[in-house]
């Protein structure tokens, strides 16, 4: 049975994106996650997802994450259904989508131990590279667009001005010459 974030549930129907609205009742802001096998096994006793009551997936699949959430600022603990997390990438928890999820702008490639190319969600911590927080990578991003435009912008109003000043100096030159031009009818 799926539960839809409406409070309908429909029996029979493959929850294939790994939503789970009863994952969020589980989230818990960490400042660190576990680095090692015993540490994530004293959390995940600690977290007992396997009691929570949830309708997801199979008991056994509805197990402890500690993962960056999809702004990357910070790490969250949680019980969600594990997911396959491909292409060298890391692993996230979407909590407004209350799954986890493939972060596909994180890499784990060229880090000192590379995430495979397929892993399980609740295998995160085996890489570490995917747990340096960015808490202001909107704010680089945006201070990087910022700049570009600014940049952009230098480039663009530096040719604006200067076709500005040409076109200046040649209304005031056909100014001049139609005035000169009137300043001689008169006279004739």
């Amino acid at each position: 049975m799926v539960e839809y974030a409406s409070g309908r549930k429909h029996k029979n129907i493959k929850n294939i994106y790994g939503i789970c609205l009863k994952s969020r009742e589980t989230v818990r802001e960490v400042s660190h996650c576990p680095t090692t096998p015993e540490e994530w096994r004293k959390r995940e006793e600690f977290m007992r997802c396997g009691s929570v009551l949830q309708s997801c997936t199979r008991p056994e699949r509805f197990v402890y994450h500690c993962l960056p959430n999809s702004f990357w600022n910070k790490t969250i603990e949680v019980c969600a259904p594990k997911k396959s997390i491909v292409l060298h990438k890391c692993a996230e928890y979407n909590e407004e989508g209350t799954r986890i999820q493939t972060n596909f702008e994180h890499s784990c490639l060229d880090a000192d131990i590379t995430c495979p190319v397929h892993y399980s969600s609740d295998e995160a911590y085996k890489y570490q590279t995917c747990y340096k927080l960015e808490s202001n990578l909107h704010t680089t991003k945006a201070q990087t667009n910022k700049k570009e435009t600014s940049h952009s912008c230098d480039v663009q109003c530096a040719s604006s001005a200067k076709k500005l000043k040409s076109n200046i100096t040649e209304i005031v030159l056909l100014l001049l010459i139609i005035s000169l031009m009137n300043c001689y009818i008169f006279f004739i």
